[in-house]
């Protein structure tokens, strides 16, 4: 009997290691605020622990401020972030090359089936490959555009060159931090080769791209610091943006639009890389590759990435759950729109890079 009693106990332990083996999967993320909404993160978190059995919880910091935070959120266990949001320019960046130094790992489309559906331009794009190999997926993307208030204006304006107009001198604001996008700016305004924007030698062979942009720095009314908030564009004319604060400028009463310039955009792609870490875990892998799927979705490309963020969807098929007029407005109805207009920001050498935060830093102290 006392034997029987001691298997019984054994027994009944047994018994219990399944449940104990169903660890939750704990998947931790360092993104852009707004990126991961909260009841995005619950629906996620139901769907997958019904699909799997096991419970699912997704961590969300959006701590980020700047492009290094993203770097040390996955090279450093201690921190153990799963997934980053970094943008296209930095993937293979040399102060970072996630790919390179193997910080990331790459991806089977064939686990994340809505891959398919994404813009032909994104599809496999330089910045995301090596070796034949893909390494993340895009989720949002856009320009660093010029916004006009439309109660100043009768039409649109067309053209880049209107922050140098005289007229709206003081009467518009910009980025103070990212430097090299205000450089990209002013090289589009001036009609310079898409090649020649990180190449700080040609950019300055002569005096005039350095006028321009102390210039442009000159005649902007304030700036802004990493994200633009609707105070910051409230009541001026005219923003250069990443397009966010628009709908709550609209709560405000002010209804401001981006402008098509005739000179295009230079533009950014954000993206969902997953870090070395998860292969140590293949449940945990397996939740990334549902998370990459989740985010490039139609349902929350168009939830999210447009009428949260006023962002460009990545996927095609989202055109089908927006009005006509967000698609003209995101241009999903013309599948050239990307390739035709956006020109994506380079990658730099350190050298480039810092020649132009030199020019800028000259140009905001005069």
């Amino acid at each position: 009997m006392k034997h029987l009693k001691k298997f019984i106990v054994i027994l009944g332990i047994i018994l219990m290691l399944p449940c104990i083996s169903f660890a939750e999967g704990v998947l931790k993320l360092l993104v852009w605020d707004g990126y991961v909404p909260g009841e995005k993160v619950k629906q996620f978190e139901e769907d997958m622990s019904k699909k799997y059995g096991k419970s699912v919880h997704l961590e969300v910091s959006t701590r980020v401020s700047d492009p290094q935070d993203f770097f040390d959120a996955i090279r450093t266990e201690e921190k153990g972030y799963h997934i980053i949001s970094p943008s296209h320019n930095l993937i293979k960046d040399e102060r970072f090359n996630y790919i390179e130094k193997k910080l990331i790992i790459d991806i089977d489309p064939n686990n994340i089936p809505n891959y398919k559906d994404i813009l032909p331009a994104l599809s496999k794009a330089d910045y995301m490959t090596e070796g034949g190999k893909i390494y993340g997926v895009p989720f949002a993307h856009g320009p660093y555009g010029i916004a006009y208030n439309t109660k100043y204006f009768d039409k649109a304006p067309d053209s880049l060159n209107i922050l140098w107009d005289e007229k709206y001198k003081g009467r518009f604001c910009l980025s103070s931090d990212y430097y090299e996008a205000n450089a990209f700016l002013t090289a589009m305004a001036m009609g310079k080769k898409k090649e020649d924007f990180a190449d700080y030698d040609k950019l300055t062979a002569t005096d005039d791209f350095s006028i321009k942009l102390h210039q442009l720095a000159h005649n902007a009314k304030s700036f802004w610091i990493g994200v633009d908030k609707p105070e910051d564009l409230q009541g001026l004319s005219l923003a250069a943006t990443w397009g966010f604060s628009l709908g709550d400028l609209a709560k405000k009463g002010e209804t401001w639009k981006m402008m098509e310039p005739k000179e295009g955009y230079s533009g950014w792609v954000d993206n969902f890389v997953i870090a070395r870490n998860v292969e140590k875990d293949p449940f945990l892998k397996k939740i990334a590759e549902e998370w990459l799927n989740f985010v490039i979705s139609p349902e929350y490309q168009a939830e999210v990435v447009v009428r949260g963020l006023g962002s460009d969807p990545v996927n095609i098929q989202t055109a089908k759950l927006l009005t006509k007029e967000e698609n003209d407005k995101h241009h999903l109805n013309d599948p050239e729109y990307f390739s035709k207009n956006r020109i994506l920001w380079p990658v730099m050498s350190k050298r480039n890079r810092n020649g132009l935060k030199v020019l800028w830093q000259n140009a905001m102290k005069k």
